[in-house]
């Protein structure tokens, strides 16, 4: 494998094809959770939007990052509906529903429900005012916390979680999900899904001291 690698400088990179850069780029990060966000309208016309690009950023208060594009040519729905309601869903793709995920990413009439547009079902639970997915087998409501303008124009919303709606197979006693039982599915940015598989388990570390041997 050695023998094979090379190394592709920042020349290189900024001269590539832009669809063969934003491949690579989005790519080569790794995989990253499929999820759905769920959103209403101030017309109460529901939206649901793939993103990847879901980040954990903790447990008290529980805060999750959502990042999105650059807004100066055009809002998405997900960010005006968010910034309307202050509150939005994030539900687990799961393999079922791979390929109406994936097309929820198709531009199309914001006075349309994209839930309608590729076969999805809205669930709404208690009074919170944004619409789950039925098909999905993990969601998290949260409501909007704060947002970040990064220097790439892209806005990192913070949300805090209000409340989560799973299967209670899928975790254990500690807390701990099974995302291989959800089902759950990992994509690399553009395209390419992966499913996801438990190999290993091990207890937290904490300042617990390193064995002799790993």
């Amino acid at each position: 494998m050695k023998d094979k690698m090379r190394n592709i400088c920042k020349k290189e990179i900024v001269e590539m094809d832009r669809l063969k850069r934003a491949n690579l780029l989005t790519s080569i990060s790794g995989i990253k959770a499929a999820m759905l966000v769920g959103t209403l309208s101030k017309k109460n016309i529901s939206n649901v939007a793939i993103f990847s690009s879901i980040i954990h950023l903790g447990s008290n208060p529980s805060l999750i990052g959502l990042l999105i594009r650059p807004q100066n040519k055009r809002k998405s729905d997900t960010y005006t509906n968010i910034k309307s309601n202050k509150v939005f869903t994030i539900n687990h793709v799961n393999k079922n529903i791979i390929k109406k995920a994936h097309y929820t990413s198709a531009k199309t009439d914001s006075n349309t429900s994209e839930f309608e547009d590729v076969g999805l079902t809205e669930k709404y639970v208690d009074n919170f005012k944004s619409p789950f997915v039925k098909e999905s087998y993990i969601g998290l409501g949260l409501k909007y916390n704060d947002e970040i303008l990064l220097s790439n124009n892209c806005t990192l919303i913070i949300g805090e979680i209000d409340n989560i709606r799973l299967t209670d197979e899928f975790f254990d006693d500690n807390g701990l999900l099974d995302l291989s039982k959800s089902h759950s599915i990992g994509v690399d940015g553009i395209g390419n899904y992966y499913g996801l598989e438990l190999k290993e388990k091990h207890e937290y570390v904490g300042n617990a001291k390193l064995p002799n041997k790993i």
